[in-house]
């Protein structure tokens, strides 16, 4: 069993947590997102990649107001620091879908906001856009893709790859055939394919150093333009370069991917039917449910509150149309005076 006691585990309290904030029908998507967002934040929580949203959408809008507004106000400017993390809010699921479009795009957060908020200033904007306006209008929907596609090319991609922290849960010794790790494997070789300089830093780099590809793996790029780049790297490393990364030992929470776990989604999502976790997630979710039915007598607290309100709704109105008709039947029928 992957996880022998959750009971203190912080993972558990923040999957508790988003089952009791955040609405099922965005929980729903995360096994999908979780193969599409941004490798750094494959292993990481969606509480905690909301809250890493959080910070930069902040320091995004504060350079906004900077370049746009004034630079003395944006010093003091205190946007965000009213939102909890600890309560359900519109705000915070308007921050969580925000964090959603990112994910789906497969963008950093910061490269992701920068360009929100860059575009929002080309259409002179007055105000910084909220989280919730950071996905484009209707209007501006092909403008906004097209200036993104000019932006996030495969070289912008490649870029930022090589800023991310070195990470042990993609290293080959450590691989799990988790579908976090196999997605990586593949977008990281289309990557490769897509440069157009020389291999030799990018082989040195992405198969020696960090070791996040074999040399076979990189079949795909090309087999010439890969054996002689390997050529080279091999006299590289023999001078001391390209030294390998020591990931040391990771603990087995270091592999659970953002979905992990998460109430709402489908055990039959194709994500879910190629992981080797899927057993112990369906564990864990079922011990979130539990726990979030023990504290506040529903297995999906938001999803029962909106049935409530739904019932009450429909009640309201079907005693207005019962009044209506005995009104009718009043008007229709007058009391005979004998």
């Amino acid at each position: 069993m992957l996880i022998a006691n959750m009971q203190h585990d912080t993972r558990l309290k923040q999957l508790v947590r988003i089952t009791k904030f955040i609405p099922r029908e965005y929980r729903a998507h995360e096994a999908k997102l979780m193969v599409a967002k941004w490798p750094a934040y494959r292993f990481m929580s969606p509480f905690e990649a909301t809250k890493a949203f959080h910070d930069e959408y902040r320091e995004a809008y504060r350079n906004y107001h900077k370049q746009n507004v004034d630079l003395e106000e944006s010093k003091n400017i205190r946007i965000g620091e009213k939102l909890s993390f600890w309560k359900p809010s519109a705000h915070l699921t308007q921050l969580w879908r925000a964090r959603q479009h990112a994910d789906e795009l497969g963008m950093p957060y910061r490269t992701y906001l920068w360009f929100a908020f860059d575009f929002a200033s080309r259409c002179k904007r007055n105000h910084a856009p909220q989280p919730n306006q950071l996905r484009p209008s209707t209007k501006a929907h092909d403008a906004w893709y097209c200036k993104l596609a000019e932006f996030w090319t495969s070289e912008h991609h490649l870029t930022e790859l090589g800023r991310i922290e070195p990470m042990g849960q993609y290293a080959v010794e450590n691989d799990k055939g988790l579908p976090a790790q196999c997605q990586f494997r593949s977008d990281l070789v289309e990557s490769l394919k897509l440069h157009k300089g020389p291999l030799d830093f990018l082989l040195g780099k992405y198969v020696y150093a960090l070791r996040y590809l074999r040399l076979e793996d990189c079949a795909p790029i090309g087999a010439s333009a890969v054996e002689l780049a390997a050529k080279r790297v091999h006299l590289e490393r023999e001078a001391g370069e390209h030294a390998p990364e020591d990931y040391g030992k990771l603990k087995r929470s270091a592999f659970f991917q953002s979905c992990f776990g998460l109430p709402g989604i489908s055990a039959d999502d194709p994500v879910c039917g190629s992981c080797p976790h899927r057993k112990e997630c369906s564990f864990v979710r079922s011990k979130v449910t539990e726990r979030v039915e023990a504290a506040t007598g529903a297995a999906d607290p938001l999803e029962e509150k909106k049935r409530l309100a739904t019932r009450e709704r429909v009640a309201r109105y079907r005693a207005r149309q019962r009044e209506k008709e005995l009104a009718n039947r009043a008007v229709s029928c007058p009391r005979s005076d004998g």
